[in-house]
Formats: structure tokens, sequence, C-alpha cells
């Protein structure tokens, strides 16, 4: 992180412009990842932040042709771990091809 910081035009990457808070970060990310471990499934961003709106900062999936999911880059970390727990996770859609329109009743589920 901090060669990137370093290299970055603007000298941030991620949020963080100084190894506070990339630490800072890394220990978000490590809090968050033994929360979601621990309950066994993907919160919302409802479920942190109350006026959230269809995930917007969540994980950015497009819909392909057939509806075939597309990371779209955003939101890598909860992604990731959003993998490794093999679940189903709430996603913010991005770009749905004309012919996934089809596919979305399927996978679309209520906020719980």
């Amino acid at each position: 992180m901090m060669g990137k910081i370093a290299i970055s035009p603007t000298g941030v990457t991620d949020k963080c412009r100084t190894l506070q808070d990339v630490e800072k970060r890394f220990d978000t990310l490590d809090a968050m990842w033994s929360e979601i471990s621990a309950r066994g499934s993907f919160p919302s961003r409802l479920e942190f932040i109350p006026d959230n709106f269809r995930e917007v900062g969540g994980i950015l999936m497009h819909l392909g042709p057939g509806g075939e999911p597309v990371f779209s880059g955003a939101g890598c970390h909860r992604f990731a771990m959003a993998m490794m727990l093999d679940t189903p996770f709430p996603a913010q859609l991005g770009i749905i091809h004309i012919s996934a329109l089809e596919h979305l009743p399927a996978l679309r589920r209520p906020n719980q």
C-alpha cells in the first residue's frame, strides 16, 4: 500500500495517505472479516448505514449476456470475503445486459 501511495499522483490509495491510515484500514478489514466470518453471512450496507440505498458503496456487479454476474472491481475486499464464505451476498447492480433482465427476479432477495 505504501508503494501504491508513493506512486499515486494524488498521494492517496484506498483513502490512505500515511502508514497510520494503512494500519487503520487493515485493522478495519480484519474486524470486518472477524464479524462476517463469525456471523456466517454477509450483511447489507443498510445494516451499517441506515439510509444506504441499493448497496451504494458495496460490491458492484454487472450482469452480462444470459445473466452471468461480472464483478466490476468495486468492493474488492468485501467480494473476496463473500467468496471465502461461499455464501450469497448483497450487491449494487451496475450495467445489466438486456438479455439478463429475465434473470433479475431470481437474483433479487428482499433486505433481511
